[in-house]
C-alpha cells in the first residue's frame, strides 16, 4: 500500500469519495458530506496545508469572518464525527473500496493511501468504532465451573423466558441523493465545454448550499463532458438532473430536466436561452436554474416518500411535509393544523431538530394573526419559545433562517425581520426569494421608493410563468402599489396573486383593495370565497389587532389601518350574520 497522493490517482480518489457519501450513515449528515468533499477537494488540489480551522468555519459552517475555533467547538466536533464515521465505514462496509481516506487527528489535509485486496482497513488512532478483536477464552476445570456455568444458563434461560418481547426499533427513511449529471453538449467547441463546464459547477455549488440533500455528482473524471449523458442506473438515488447546452449561432440553450431514477420518468423540464458567457451571467443562470429545480426536487421527494410507512418516524420527511414550499398546498385551517402537527412529532422525535422549530415559529405566529382562537390560546408566545430554539440549534442553516424572517415578519418585527432574511442571503448568495424578501419585507407599511418596486417587479419577472412562487411576488406587488397609493396598479397584482394562492393575509389584502377603489361585492365574494376553509378567521380583530401590530410605526401605518377597518366595516355591513363579522358595530 502506498501513502502519498501521488500514488493514487485523483479519479480513484473522488470515486471513492462518492462511494463514502452515499452510504446510508453519510447521506442522513450534510455537513459531514461537505466537509469531506471539501478536505478531499483541498487535498487533491494540493491545499491541504492551507486549510485551518478558521477556513473550514467560514467556508463549510457559514461562520462570518469573526469565527474564533478557540471559543467555537463546532470544527472540532464535526471533525471528530468525521473521523468517527470513516473508521465506522472501513470497518463495516463489505467491500470498502480501493482507495483507504484517512485524515489524521491534529491536521485537516487527507491522506490517501491505495488498498489491496486483503488489506485491513481500520483507520489509526480514531478508530473507536470499530469493534475489538475477541480474546482467546480458555475454559476453568472443575465441578464447581460446572455448576455455576449450569445455573448462569437456568437464569439466563428464565429471563429470556418472562422478558417481553422488545419493539423492533423503528427505521428511518434517509435523505435521497440527487445525481447531478454532467451535461451532454451538442457541439464540442472549446467555448460552449467551458461554458457548460463553469454552470454545472456553479449549480453544483448552488444546490449544495440548500442542505435539504445531498448533491453527486456520477462520473467526475476529466473527460466528464461527452456527447452522450452518462447512464444512471448505478446511482443510489431517487431523482437524478440531467441537463443539455446547445450553441445556435451566437446563441446558448440550456435544457435542463429532474427525471426519477428507475423508471426514467420525467417530472419537470425547462429551457433558458442566453447570450452572453461571461462568468457573471453564469453564475446567474445557475442561480436561476438551481431555484427553480430546487423547488421541483422538494415537490417530487416529498410525493414519492409520503405514502411510506416510516415517514411519520421520519424527522427531516416530517420537517419537508410541515414547510412551506410553493406547489400543492390547500388554503384552510385544517392544512395548516396538519403542518403544525408534522412539525410538532418531527421536534418530539427529535427535541434537537432546528428545522422543525423554525417552522412551528413561522406556523404558529402566522396562525395566531388570522384566527382568533389559537392567539387566544398562546399560540404567539409559543411560536417565540421555538424561534429561540430554533435559532440557538440552527443559526448557520439558511431554511431555519429563512423561516425566521418570517416568523418575525408576522410578530410584526420587521428589523428582525430583515436582519434574518439578509442573513438567509449570507448563508445561501443564490437563496432569491430570500433577497425579495430582504428588499420588501421594511415596506410592510411604509412607501416604497420607486427602485424598490422596481427590484420587485425584476424578480416577480424572472420567475418561469408557471413557477406558484408568483402567489408571494404578486400579492407584495399589491402591498407595495397599496403604500404608494397606487390603487390600479395594486388591484392588478393582487388579484393575479388571488388567482395563484389564497391565504388570508393575500385574500385580505386584496379585499382592502378592492374596497378603497369602490368594488365592495368583488370584496365581499373574495372574503366568501376564503371564509368556510377559516373558520376563526374576523376581519374586526385582523384590522384592529393583526394591522396595527405588522405596520408599528412605519409611515403608512395609519391609512393601512383605516383601509382594513373600512374594508371589514364594507363587507360586514351586508353579512352581518357571517362568523368573520362576529364583533361587527357595538
Amino acid at each position: 500500500m502506498g501513502n502519498d497522493v501521488g500514488t493514487v490517482s485523483r479519479s480513484a480518489v473522488l470515486a471513492q469519495m462518492d462511494c463514502i457519501l452515499a452510504t446510508e450513515e453519510f447521506a442522513a449528515s450534510p455537513k459531514i458530506q461537505t466537509l469531506l468533499r471539501y478536505i478531499v477537494t483541498a487535498t487533491l488540489n494540493e491545499q491541504g496545508d492551507a486549510v485551518k480551522g478558521y477556513t473550514i468555519g467560514i467556508d463549510v459552517f457559514d461562520r462570518d469572518t469573526s469565527f474564533d475555533p478557540i471559543t467555537d467547538s463546532i470544527v472540532r466536533v464535526q471533525m471528530g464525527r468525521l473521523r468517527k464515521m470513516l473508521s465506522y465505514y472501513y470497518a463495516t462496509a463489505q467491500t470498502p473500496g480501493s482507495v483507504l481516506i484517512d485524515i489524521p487527528k491534529g491536521q485537516y489535509a487527507a491522506l490517501f493511501t491505495a488498498l489491496e485486496q486483503g488489506d485491513v482497513t481500520t483507520l489509526p488512532d480514531h478508530a473507536d468504532a470499530v469493534a475489538a478483536t475477541p480474546r482467546e477464552f480458555h475454559w476453568p476445570d472443575g465441578s464447581l465451573t460446572i455448576a455455576v456455568l449450569i445455573g448462569i444458563t437456568l437464569v439466563v434461560a428464565a429471563m429470556l423466558f418472562f422478558q417481553p418481547p422488545a419493539k423492533a426499533p423503528v427505521r428511518q427513511l434517509v435523505r435521497p441523493q440527487i445525481a447531478f449529471f454532467p451535461f451532454t453538449i451538442s457541439t464540442h467547441e472549446a467555448a460552449t465545454t467551458a461554458f457548460a463546464n463553469d454552470l454545472h459547477e456553479a449549480m453544483a455549488a448552488s444546490l449544495t448550499r440548500q442542505k435539504l440533500f445531498s448533491i453527486v455528482m456520477p462520473s467526475r473524471t476529466d473527460e466528464w463532458h461527452s456527447s452522450s449523458a452518462p447512464k444512471s442506473n448505478d446511482v443510489p438515488s431517487l431523482l437524478h438532473v440531467d441537463g443539455l447546452v446547445r450553441r445556435n449561432g451566437t446563441d446558448l440553450q440550456v435544457r435542463v430536466q429532474l427525471v426519477k431514477t428507475g423508471d426514467e420518468q420525467l417530472l419537470w423540464s425547462a429551457v433558458w436561452d442566453r447570450k452572453a458567457t461571461d462568468s457573471s451571467d453564469i453564475r446567474l443562470l445557475a442561480a436561476d436554474i438551481a431555484r427553480e429545480l430546487h423547488l421541483r426536487t422538494i415537490l417530487a421527494v416529498r410525493d414519492s416518500m409520503s405514502g411510506d410507512p416510516r415517514a411519520n418516524d421520519t424527522p427531516w420527511l416530517l420537517y419537508l411535509n410541515a414547510a412551506w414550499v410553493p406547489g400543492e398546498a390547500e388554503d384552510s385551517l385544517k392544512w395548516e393544523e396538519e403542518r403544525v402537527a408534522f412539525a410538532r412529532r418531527a421536534v418530539k422525535l427529535d427535541p434537537e431538530f432546528g428545522p422543525a422549530h423554525a417552522v412551528l415559529a413561522d406556523k404558529l405566529a402566522y396562525l395566531a394573526n388570522v384566527d382568533t382562537t389559537l392567539e387566544a390560546s398562546g399560540a404567539r408566545q409559543e411560536a417565540m419559545q421555538h424561534a429561540r430554539q430554533a435559532l440557538k440549534l440552527a443559526s448557520d442553516d439558511p431554511n431555519v433562517v429563512g423561516n425566521l424572517a418570517n416568523h418575525y415578519w408576522h410578530m410584526g418585527d420587521m428589523a428582525m425581520s430583515e436582519k434574518m432574511a439578509r442573513r438567509t442571503v449570507a448563508l445561501d448568495p443564490d437563496n432569491a426569494l430570500a433577497a425579495f424578501q430582504a428588499t420588501v419585507h421594511p415596506y410592510s407599511c411604509e412607501r416604497a421608493p420607486q427602485q424598490i418596486v422596481d427590484e420587485a417587479k425584476q424578480f416577480d419577472a424572472s420567475l418561469t410563468g408557471d413557477n406558484p412562487t408568483r402567489w408571494v411576488t404578486q400579492t407584495w406587488l399589491n402591498q407595495l402599489y397599496l403604500n404608494n397609493d397606487d390603487l390600479p396598479d395594486a388591484l392588478a397584482a393582487g388579484r393575479k396573486s388571488f388567482v395563484i394562492f389564497r391565504t388570508p393575509d393575500t385574500s385580505l389584502r386584496l379585499a382592502a383593495t378592492l374596497v378603497a377603489t369602490g368594488k365592495v361585492v368583488e370584496a365581499q365574494e373574495t372574503i366568501q370565497t376564503i371564509a368556510p376553509n377559516w373558520p376563526h378567521l374576523n376581519l374586526f380583530h385582523y384590522a384592529d389587532t393583526t394591522m396595527p401590530r405588522r405596520c408599528g410605526n412605519q409611515s403608512e401605518a395609519r391609512r393601512m389601518v383605516a383601509l382594513y377597518k373600512n374594508m371589514a366595516k364594507a363587507i360586514c355591513t351586508r353579512m352581518p350574520s357571517s362568523p368573520v363579522c362576529a364583533h361587527i358595530l357595538k
